[in-house]
């Protein structure tokens, strides 16, 4: 998909880190702190969808044992866990720099 954008964008207006607005990180200016563009840059549309269809799946595998509700908690809480590690590293190392 990037690649596509690239093409159909002016090359001076490409931003490689977003090149679709997709997520609230896009919109905050170069001297936002480093946490809060991590932070927002991770409430993705693209990752939500991501994890409504791993739920489903996971949830289709064993529907007897596993709600969609469940299997989705499940998604939701590692992809959390994995916001906050990664919000807290960039944390530390902006404030070690």
């Amino acid at each position: 998909m990037i690649v596509l954008i690239i093409f159909l964008k002016d090359p001076a207006n490409v931003d490689l880190q977003n090149p679709v607005t997709s997520n609230p990180g896009a919109f905050l200016s170069s001297d936002a702190p480093k946490w809060l563009v991590a932070l927002l840059s991770s409430i993705d549309i693209f990752a939500i969808w991501n994890m409504v269809l791993l739920g489903i799946g996971f949830s289709a595998t064993n529907p007897k044992k596993l709600s969609f509700g469940k299997a989705f908690g499940t998604v939701f809480a590692v992809w959390s866990f994995y916001v906050i590690l990664k919000v807290a590293v960039v944390a530390a190392i902006s404030m070690i720099s």
